[in-house]
């Protein structure tokens, strides 16, 4: 499996605008041409007016048949043109599912895509290995993932590594029910010996870790 995340920022004033045509017909388009869609969320921390995208694709092969696909659709190209005034950066990420991923590994069962009820609130977070640990790093993961991450981390979707620019990297995407689901559950793992344990030794081999909060459109398969 190879996911496609592809992260979009916009003109402050314009970004609502154009929110609103990919609803109506952007997100109609990329799904009839890309792969499955994962999710697609808006950013609820760190900078702002910016749009998460995550497509699954079989393969590298499979990515580039759906793309020529899309850029051959004139439809395509004319919903570009409404709003092209309105994106100052566009940045895609090219990620490979961890063995042990929920999404996309050779762990069972994989969570559900789509909840019914309540939107929940995500959490995507990367860590900067140091490129002599990575290894290290992923068999740390791979020992506590399942029991001991999962204890506080319960809605893991998965976890992922770049195929493409920063290689020494790991990306976890996780789920909450709500903000405050998080501080508690936060706020538990924080009293736990063995998951105190397990962040000091994950500390030791990064060199940065950025978490970002993101919340789902009303249209996201990922809610």
């Amino acid at each position: 499996m190879l996911i496609d995340l592809r992260v979009y920022r916009y003109l402050p004033g314009k970004f609502r605008t154009f929110l609103l045509g990919y609803e109506e017909i952007g997100f109609h388009l990329t799904s009839r041409h890309l792969g499955k869609t994962l999710g697609i969320f808006l950013a609820e921390s760190g900078v702002q007016n910016r749009t998460f995208q995550f497509f699954m694709y079989e393969s590298s092969a499979h990515r580039d048949r759906c793309r020529l696909g899309m850029a051959a659709d004139p439809e395509w190209h004319a919903f570009v043109k409404l709003d092209s005034d309105a994106l100052l950066q566009q940045m895609n990420s090219l990620l490979r599912p961890t063995v042990f991923s929920p999404v996309g590994g050779e762990r069972l069962p994989s969570p559900a895509l789509v909840v019914e009820g309540p939107t929940r609130l995500f959490e995507l977070t990367t860590w900067t290995v140091r490129p002599d640990s990575l290894d290290e790093a992923m068999k740390l993961l791979n020992d506590n993932a399942a029991a001991v991450v999962a204890r506080y981390a319960p809605q893991t979707i998965g976890y992922f590594v770049p195929d493409t620019g920063r290689r020494a990297q790991i990306l976890r995407l996780a789920a909450y029910a709500s903000g405050e689901d998080r501080d508690r559950l936060t706020a538990l793992a924080a009293a736990d010996p063995e998951m105190r344990s397990f962040h000091t030794s994950l500390r030791s081999l990064i060199a940065d870790e950025d978490a970002t909060l993101l919340c789902p459109t009303r249209y996201s398969p990922l809610r």
